[in-house]
């Protein structure tokens, strides 16, 4: 793990072991986050705790409101947004063991002494029942009709049924002059199928990301100039914000519902995880060296 930035030398655990009996044990101890990441961690739990099974663990967060909910910690992603977001230099996790999943490999077949082998007779065609002949023909239907599809399926995307690969001739990712070409004179997109294919065989340009992205995803209609992209972008925005602070308000005067409540800590994980932009996320405010 590498928290660039950051002036932390100790991070002090506080772990906790969810037992199935309700005898759940706990443990201190404090790591390096510059040396430490995601499987060093794991190693140091299953020494705590002296555990030789799988193991999950969740490390507790903390939203904009003060609510307190439990994320998975599955990456060093995971543990740098636990320290990152952690009170104190203190990151308080939650590990649970996995249950294990027993297959046949763990069993002894058992056979008794005088068990002797049942000689089977193959079935020919002649002795096939009218209910065979039936589930056979049906199976047989099934399995062409799934062969012709993945033929056709490998056909369009240029793979032999060989394995033998013909893809389309690879171009550069489509650049700002290529994007215009799908365009009118007003900024509206006229060939929206062949940009679609476009971007799925070359990419986009880094810089074409922002805008390609809006049409690829139908964030803004096709049949919208640029002008109009733009302008409903800043009305969702607006909507978002205004949004945003009625529901900041409700919150803190206890009025909210519960299907509101539900949704706000929906919202409220997805925000601590993927957005970092200083548009939603508290972070940016308290480290801003990690967002520069």
């Amino acid at each position: 793990m590498n928290l660039e930035g950051s002036s932390r030398e100790v991070v002090y655990v506080k772990a906790k072991l969810s037992a199935v009996n309700g005898a759940d044990q706990y443990k201190k101890f404090a790591i390096d986050p510059n040396i430490t990441d995601y499987k060093v961690l794991l190693g140091l739990l299953r020494k705590c705790f002296d555990i030789d099974s799988d193991l999950s663990v969740c490390y507790l967060a903390v939203d904009e409101f003060g609510e307190q909910f439990y994320l998975p910690l599955q990456s060093d992603w995971d543990l740098d947004a636990s320290i990152v977001t952690s009170s104190n230099s203190t990151i308080r996790l939650k590990v649970s063991l996995k249950p294990r999943v027993f297959d046949l490999q763990d069993w002894d077949i058992i056979i008794p002494s005088g068990a002797h082998p049942i000689p089977r007779r193959r079935k020919s065609q002649n002795d096939l029942s009218p209910n065979d002949s039936k589930s056979l023909s049906l199976f047989s239907q099934i399995t062409q009709r799934f062969e012709k599809t993945v033929a056709n399926v490998c056909k369009a995307i240029g793979i032999g049924m060989d394995g033998d690969s013909r893809l389309h001739p690879i171009h550069p990712p489509i650049s700002d002059a290529q994007m215009r070409l799908y365009m009118d004179d007003n900024g509206r997109i006229i060939y929206l199928n062949q940009f679609y294919l476009d971007a799925y065989l070359n990419g986009l340009d880094h810089s074409l990301r922002k805008v390609g992205w809006r049409i690829l995803l139908s964030v803004c209609p096709a049949d919208t100039t640029g002008q109009e992209r733009f302008h409903l972008l800043d009305i969702k925005a607006q909507q978002y914000a205004t949004l945003k602070e009625n529901w900041k308000k409700l919150y803190t005067m206890g009025l909210m519902s519960e299907h509101q409540l539900s949704i706000l800590a929906a919202i409220s994980i997805d925000v601590v995880r993927t957005d970092w932009s200083k548009f939603v996320s508290y972070c940016f405010v308290e480290f801003p060296e990690l967002f520069t």
